[in-house]
This record gives structure tokens, sequence and C-alpha cells, in this order.
């Protein structure tokens, strides 16, 4: 009997992992040099990150200003920012002080196996320039929808979960854990698509407003 052999690498319409470069992907600049080495030149987008915290108000949002900052300016029009289950009200003076000033803010209180269903729906619409949205639970389904909602819009969908979640799979395109250090932010890079994981502290007080 003759055996039929074929060359796995040579079956049609499937991407390999190696034909993924990461030159061809889009970035936005964080406003620290050593975070955009280690992202590969920053935050990725269209993308849906993930940020693994477990104490809010330690310099998260700081850390997002840049990526805030470029969505409003080259997003949809005008610019609409959503916020679901976020811990705190975004105060608008203070970020319109990081010169970013949202015509259209949208915060919601909602029920939290509704939190991903609002998000996914936000990105679909192809209305908001970024979606952020507080979780203490999800489901992998959900998270894939998420993902293709942020990539098929062109947005960025941010998802702030517990940092125990660091240990289980996700399908986000960046994943970081974010502690305090002292005056610091500690940054651990758990997931980066094309990278190694990595750690650093940063003084998120000098984010760069101009970046």
């Amino acid at each position: 009997m003759m055996l039929m052999t074929f060359d796995p690498l040579q079956i049609p319409h499937v991407y390999h992992a190696r034909s993924m470069q990461s030159s061809s992907r889009r970035s936005i600049p964080t406003g620290f040099n050593e975070l955009d080495r280690a992202l590969l030149g920053g935050w990725p987008t269209p993308s849906l990150i993930e940020v693994l915290i477990d104490a809010y108000g330690i310099g998260e949002l700081q850390l997002l200003l840049p990526l805030f900052r470029k969505l409003i300016q080259d997003g949809p029009q005008p610019p609409l920012m959503i916020w679901l289950n976020s811990p705190y009200i975004p105060n608008g003076v203070a970020f319109a002080q990081h010169q970013i000033v949202a015509h259209h803010w949208l915060t919601e209180r909602l029920q939290e196996r509704d939190v991903l269903w609002a998000a996914e729906q936000a990105l679909r619409s192809n209305a908001c320039s970024i979606a952020l949205a507080w979780i203490s639970t999800s489901n992998m389904a959900a998270l894939r929808r998420l993902k293709l909602a942020a990539m098929n819009s062109g947005s960025v969908g941010v998802l702030f979960r517990p940092g125990r979640e660091a240990k289980n799979p996700s399908p986000a395109n960046l994943r970081v854990v974010l502690t305090a250090a002292d005056e610091c932010l500690s940054v651990d890079i758990v997931k980066n698509e094309g990278r190694k994981p990595s750690r650093l502290s940063l003084d998120v007080r000098r984010t760069s407003i101009s970046a």
C-alpha cells in the first residue's frame, strides 16, 4: 500500500505564524521609550488590551493617556469614549488638562454579565474611539468576540481585570499586570504578540503630554 504524504505548510488558506511579521502592525507611542521598546513600538492598534490590576488609582489611567489622546484625535468624530463599570467617574476637567477633550462621554453601570456584550456592541458600532470595561469574570468565547470586534472596527478595547487572571489564557493582543512599586508603576508584560514577556518600572507622573 502506498502512503500519501503532504506538506502541512502548503495547506491553502492557512496563515502560518512565521508569516505574521511584527513590522506590519500599527502602534501608538506610550510616552515611555523603554515601554515602546518592550512593546515593539507602543500600544498595538487595532487590538484588545488587558490591564490586570488589583488596586485602582495607582497610575493605570496615566499610563494610558497617550493612547487615549491619539485615539481621540484620529478616531471617529466627534470622539466617543465608552466607560463600562468604571470604579470612578471620569473627570473631564482632568482629562482636558492632558489635551484629551472628548465631546461625548458615555459611562454606564451594568450587570457583570452584560459588560462584555456592551463593549462588543460599542466596538462593532464603529462610532467610538475606545471602549473601556472593568470586569471581574469573563469567558473565552466572549473575549474572542470582543477581540474580533476591536480588530474589525479598527479601534481598541481595554479590559481591566483582576491580577489573578494572568494565569489564565486569553485571546487579547496584549496583557499587562500593573502593581504599585514605591512611587513608580511596575509593568509586567505577560503577553505581547511577537515578543517575550518582560517587566519594567515606570514613573507615570512624567508621561509626556505631547506623545
